[in-house]
């Protein structure tokens, strides 16, 4: 347990300090977000920027993938006629390689960012609402950091 709250959060310090949100843990996973939903100039800078803080602190062997949408939109905020607002956001994931503990002596991190258009917002149903980013980042960036 000692193992997994350093971890969980040296990734949380990493993604504030660079101007993101964790989104959700799951198990060992971590998913953060950036220009989503606080604005942030640089998202994919930021993203980056963090995740390669987090493969630095945690001093393990690792794999860092990206991709960004080259379309370079930087997406304003869009809410009309009950609609999702819509804006260019970055997300990172971050897992211990093969899903095992992480730690100084594991098989070290993995890492996924990737950068386009989301939508995001409370959604759900008339009995439960939850914080959403749905978008090809969120897909990408999981994908990438299982390579």
């Amino acid at each position: 347990a000692r193992v997994f709250n350093r971890y969980i959060r040296t990734v949380h310090a990493a993604v504030a300090s660079h101007r993101g949100l964790v989104d959700k843990v799951i198990g060992d996973r971590v998913f953060a977000l950036f220009n989503v939903p606080r604005r942030c100039a640089r998202a994919e800078y930021h993203a980056v920027a963090c995740a390669l803080e987090v493969l630095s602190q945690w001093g393990a062997p690792t794999h860092a993938h990206s991709e960004v949408d080259p379309s370079g939109r930087e997406g304003a905020s869009v809410a009309s006629g009950g609609q999702s607002p819509s804006r260019r956001g970055a997300y990172l994931v971050c897992e211990g390689e093969d899903g095992d503990e992480v730690g100084p002596s594991s098989l070290g991190l993995r890492v996924g960012v990737a950068s386009s258009m989301v939508t995001y917002g409370n959604m759900g149903s008339n009995v439960v609402r939850w914080f959403v980013v749905v978008g090809e980042a969120v897909s990408q960036a999981v994908a990438l950091q299982k390579v």
